[in-house]
């Protein structure tokens, strides 16, 4: 079975539920989901991805955090590890069409 690590600087319910809808299309049992709530720095954000880092290091990330967001595309860029960013690229093409910009708060979906 491989894991599929949830890292958020929230609660990682939006990466557990796509994580979930992208896992259904496979057999049942496959994957595993493990949440990783709750990052609020670069030292912790390493710290996470190294002790659960197993033989596919696969990360599907939702962090907002700016400073976050920056360290976990460094870290999937050198090919440290496996990852989906799920909102940056929704997040800079509303930005980018409609010239607002974006909140970067964690959590803002229950606040809305």
């Amino acid at each position: 079975m491989v894991t599929i690590h949830l890292l958020s600087d929230s609660l990682g319910e939006t990466a557990d539920a796509v994580a979930r809808a992208v896992a259904a299309q496979f057999p049942p049992g496959a994957f595993r989901l493990e949440r990783l709530p709750k990052v609020d720095s670069a030292e912790q954000l390493r710290e996470m991805v190294a002790s659960h880092c197993g033989e596919h290091c696969i990360f599907f990330y939702t962090l907002i955090e700016e400073h976050l967001l920056a360290e976990m595309r460094q870290l999937v860029s050198e090919g440290r590890v496996r990852g989906v960013d799920i909102l940056g690229p929704g997040i800079e093409l509303l930005a980018g069409v409609t010239n607002l910009e974006p909140r970067g708060q964690a959590g803002a979906i229950r606040q809305a």
